[in-house]
């Protein structure tokens, strides 16, 4: 049987226009998609935005705008820099919040609402976060789960939390393919463009339920959000925009809470709110407590003894899951009652299924409630131990001081006058040191007790020269004198130059250093170094002074 040409040509027409009118639905869908949930309530903001003071797209103002147009609560900003000082003043409404994304050893990390430290916060992630707590902050792990910049350092350091879900790592790991399929969406929804790239944050909730099992720990969501990307050294172009970041994923506080700085503040550094992926709906009805003996907890809380009441409200039709330590204990259906029967961290999870994304991906994710004696306070860095004696004095006066380019340092045999020089040549490091040189040979195990007093609070390089290798450690000081225990056999050496490979030299020189790296440059003061004593282990292991002529 012969099919007539007219026929074919009319088949391929209805099947042109089929495929069409299909394909016309799905773009008017997708471009008309609007969250759903219509309930008000509470606070709601984000956190990890980039400006033009570091590598974003936008000035404050900018952002700003952005912002109110996203109908944002607060705003929290963390330039690169350490820390990061922006010259433009804050905008006032909505609240503005400036922090910094510090690169440390063991990958980046948010301080939040520190004050103005006279020093850098330093490269190793345990004293970095107790320098931002220090300074009245608190500090956020960031993309811990990055495939370019992923958090190395575990365990964990003391910080107050970590980003579970970050907005800039979610569409830059999807894939080029996946990327090159779904990319058109985002000038038809930017919206629904980013929420195509979210996924469960399996691996990240992982790492964080081992936290929280522990000590008490918050989630975060961050957005990473920089409107800039860099396609050579010379052009970049303005994607993704603020605007939809703003309302995809978003920290939301319940209500109760003022709208201030000190407000907003306080209930992020204390759990006190959960997160909420209102691209997919308004999740500002949500709400998680718990009861014990007459008294109310509230998500970021510790609720003392196992055998109290836990209560999830969301909105009808959605799908609950209670979790302790990661794994679930209870499901419910928009409500959820159930008893706190052992100790740990007890999270909620929130699903809707009338959304056109993964069904895997949570439109909730609350801060836990904590149930133990364990969880009493949050875990700090232990102070450190330093071993009583022996150890032998060393003179101040036998130190001398030296300055690098543009700088000025005097030393009078006890105290350091100085003045770090300025430079904008990135390969230039202006520094002030004190120094002691041709020591007779220590320990590679040697200890070592320093105590400075200064005109502010510093952080300055502690380092010890052993031929090619160079090991180094930040140490503090202050006006009121401030005692840093040193062990060389805890610290990792660096080799001091290029085919370095072994400790070949035993360390014979000494410095403490004050650069660009620990302090902002132009900064002028004076350190005054008290005292210095120094031990190293004899042939039965024991440590016990050495004698320096």
């Amino acid at each position: 049987m012969r099919v007539a040409a007219a026929d074919v040509k009319r088949l391929a027409t209805w099947t042109a226009c089929a495929a069409l009118l299909f394909l016309s639905v799905r773009v008017t869908k997708i471009a008309r998609y609007r969250a759903a949930g219509r309930v008000e309530g509470g606070l709601v903001g984000v956190m990890h935005v980039h400006s033009i003071h570091s590598d974003g797209g936008a000035s404050l103002a900018q952002i700003a705008a952005k912002a109110t147009q996203a109908g944002l609560d607060f705003i929290i900003t963390t330039d690169h820099g350490n820390p990061s000082r922006p010259d433009e003043a804050l905008p006032a409404d909505p609240i503005f919040i400036a922090g910094s994304e510090l690169a440390t050893d063991g990958g980046h990390l948010l301080a939040v609402n520190y004050g103005t430290p006279t020093y850098n916060f330093p490269a190793d992630p345990d004293q970095a976060t107790a320098d931002i707590r220090s300074e009245g902050g608190f500090s956020v792990i960031a993309h811990p789960m990055n495939a370019r910049i992923p958090w190395t350092r575990w365990p964990m350091p003391p910080a107050t939390g970590m980003e579970v879900f970050n907005g800039d790592s979610e569409w830059r790991e999807v894939g080029w393919s996946r990327l090159a399929r779904v990319l058109p969406l985002y000038w038809l929804n930017p919206v629904y463009f980013h929420l195509q790239m979210y996924h469960y944050p399996s691996e990240a909730l992982r790492a964080f339920d081992r936290e929280a099992a522990q000590r008490v720990f918050y989630l975060f969501s961050g957005l990473d959000a920089h409107d800039n990307v860099r396609l050579s050294h010379t052009r970049s172009i303005h994607f993704p925009d603020y605007l939809p970041l703003f309302q995809t994923v978003r920290l939301r506080i319940p209500p109760g809470v003022p709208k201030t700085r000190e407000g907003v503040l306080q209930s992020l550094s204390h759990g006190r709110f959960y997160l909420s992926l209102d691209g997919i709906g308004t999740g500002a009805g949500f709400a998680f407590s718990g009861s014990l003996a007459g008294r109310s907890y509230s998500m970021g809380e510790t609720m003392p003894n196992p055998g109290g009441r836990l209560e999830v409200t969301a909105e009808d039709g959605s799908r609950v899951r209670l979790l302790l330590n990661g794994k679930e204990v209870a499901t419910g259906n928009g409500r959820l009652t159930a008893v706190a029967a052992s100790a740990g961290a007890y999270r909620v999870e929130v699903y809707r299924s009338d959304h056109p994304f993964d069904p895997a991906l949570p439109w909730i994710l609350s801060n836990p409630i904590f149930v133990g004696s364990s969880y009493a306070r949050p875990i700090q860095e232990e102070p450190t131990r330093i071993p009583e004696g022996p150890y032998l004095e060393i003179l101040p006066s036998r130190f001398h001081s030296e300055a690098g380019p543009s700088s000025d340092a005097e030393y009078d045999g006890a105290t350091m006058r100085f003045k770090i020089g300025k430079t904008s040549d990135p390969t230039v490091s202006p520094f002030v040191a004190l120094c002691l040189r041709n020591q007779p040979p220590l320990n590679r195990d040697s200890r070592f007790r320093v105590r400075f007093t200064s005109d502010r609070v510093y952080r300055m390089w502690f380092e010890i020269h052993a031929g090619p290798r160079v090991y180094r450690t930040s140490i503090k000081s202050g006006p009121e004198p401030m005692t840093n225990f040193v062990d060389l056999a805890r610290i990792h050496p660096s080799p001091k130059r290029a085919g370095a490979t072994a400790d070949s030299e035993p360390p014979t020189e000494l410095y403490f250093v004050l650069d660009k790296q620990t302090v902002p440059m132009g900064t002028a003061g004076h350190l005054r170094l008290e005292s210095l004593q120094i031990s190293a282990p004899d042939e039965s292991g024991a440590h016990a002074a050495r004698q320096i002529e």
